[in-house]
C-alpha cells in the first residue's frame, strides 16, 4: 500500500523541483525528490509514493527508458513520464516547461486519494502554480 500523500519528482530541473515543492506542500503533500534515475529508483522502491513524475531526461538511452516504463507500469501507481512527448527540454535545449499537465496530474492523484469534491482544489493549485512560475524563474 502506497504512503498517504507523497509525490515523488525525478528530473534534473532545479525549478521544477521547487515549483512541485510549493505545490505539495500547500496541499499537505510529502515531496520526495531526485535528481537522478537511480536515486529516483531507489525512492520509488522504499517509499512507495502516491504518484510519480519522471523526466525521462535522467535516463541516457533509449532503451532505459523502455525498461523504466515497463517496470513502473507493472506497479498501480499513476506516473507521468515528462520529456517523452516535448514537455520539459529535450536535446540539452531549453523550451517551455509546460507546468498544468504537471499539476493536473498531481491533482488528479490527490483527489482520487482523497476523494475530494467541490472544493476547488484544481482551480486553487492552477492559480498557484501560474503565480509562482514567475517567481520560480522557470524557463519558458
Amino acid at each position: 500500500m502506497a504512503s498517504h500523500g507523497s509525490v515523488l519528482l525525478v528530473s534534473s530541473n532545479p525549478e521544477l523541483h521547487q515549483v512541485l515543492e510549493i505545490i505539495a506542500s500547500t496541499y499537505n503533500l510529502k515531496f520526495l525528490g531526485a535528481d537522478a534515475a537511480g536515486a529516483g529508483v531507489d525512492l520509488f522502491k522504499s517509499k512507495t509514493p502516491e504518484c510519480v513524475i519522471f523526466d525521462l531526461e535522467t535516463l541516457r538511452d533509449n532503451r532505459q527508458r523502455t525498461l523504466l516504463k515497463k517496470r513502473l507500469g507493472e506497479s498501480e501507481i499513476p506516473v507521468l513520464y515528462l520529456n517523452d512527448n516535448g514537455n520539459g527540454h529535450q536535446g540539452g535545449q531549453q523550451k517551455s516547461l509546460k507546468l498544468e499537465p504537471i499539476v493536473k496530474f498531481v491533482v488528479d492523484c490527490r483527489n482520487s486519494m482523497e476523494k475530494a469534491s467541490g472544493r476547488g482544489l484544481m482551480t486553487r493549485l492552477l492559480t498557484l502554480c501560474r503565480l509562482r512560475r514567475a517567481e520560480c524563474s522557470v524557463v519558458e
